[in-house]
């Protein structure tokens, strides 16, 4: 309870509106690092789903330029212990430079309304342009002029040295996947961090975008979701088995699909997140 009392007191306090663009990645960063799913492949290793860029965004939307400094801090922390001087500092400044450069275009093009709700659709479009496809896209191309300068070693790192590659179509699948799900979570818990008070409005959308929804169609879609999760779990140490490939993982689509349709686009974005 003080430690309660003691948040909700700094987050009145003046400060807190410089100090919590700073402390928040922090906090957020090793979350989305651990949560991140690689790959790891003959010629290096490979992200599926990095959702480091989606909290970056996630923390531009909600402080707007403010959260530049909290990033910055936060890439010197990650980068520097794992690479020599130079090539962090090349590695900072080229997904600063994409981020940059993304939210930049995002607020030219939505203008005053940049911004509105983020589960709206009124700047659906223009967030999916500049905050999904072109941010990933520009990173995607500065890290490749990266590798290919020589600076970062490309071989057995997730950098690849080869624009039209597999690893490179990964990577950038996995920056888009990553900004257009979960873009949004980021999103909605930096607001609840800031403004505690801010969950009762995330709730009662949960529950205006459900409300003909009854308990037992949630029970039974739940007992089909951790039904499957535990036979994927438990089939992974079969190698030999279907659901280890390609095969197993769609399986989790009509769930999702289900969700969408009936329990709404926040439901399905959190209950994907626990997944």
């Amino acid at each position: 309870m003080r430690l309660i009392t003691c948040f909700a007191r700094f987050r009145q306090s003046p400060f807190s509106a410089l100090v919590l663009p700073v402390i928040l990645p922090f906090l957020l960063m090793p979350l989305a690092t651990e949560l991140s799913v690689r790959l790891l492949r003959e010629e290096g290793y490979v992200y599926l789903i990095y959702l480091p860029l989606a909290m970056y965004i996630g923390m531009l939307l909600v402080f707007d330029w403010l959260a530049i400094p909290g990033i910055f801090l936060v890439l010197c922390l990650y980068y520097f212990p794992r690479y020599d001087h130079f090539q962090a500092v090349v590695i900072i400044s080229a997904t600063l430079l994409a981020v940059s450069l993304g939210w930049k275009g995002y607020k030219v093009h939505a203008g005053k309304r940049w911004r509105a709700n983020y589960g709206g659709l009124s700047l659906m479009q223009v967030r999916l342009l500049w905050l999904a496809f072109l941010t990933s896209t520009i990173f995607i191309l500065i890290m490749q002029l990266v590798a290919w300068s020589g600076i970062i070693a490309s071989e057995g790192t997730v950098f690849p040295s080869g624009l039209f590659t597999l690893n490179t179509l990964l990577n950038f699948q996995s920056l888009f996947l990553s900004c257009v799900t979960m873009i949004q979570v980021f999103y909605y818990a930096i607001r609840c961090m800031r403004k505690p008070r801010f969950a009762r409005v995330v709730w009662s959308r949960m529950k205006k975008q459900a409300a003909a929804v009854s308990g037992y169609e949630l029970m039974v879609w739940s007992v089909l979701l951790i039904t499957l999760l535990v036979v994927l779990t438990i089939s992974h140490k079969d190698k030999e088995s279907l659901l280890v490939s390609d095969y197993g993982m769609p399986l989790m689509l009509p769930l999702m699909l289900w969700s969408a349709m009936r329990f709404g686009h926040l439901f399905t974005s959190f209950s994907g997140l626990c997944c």
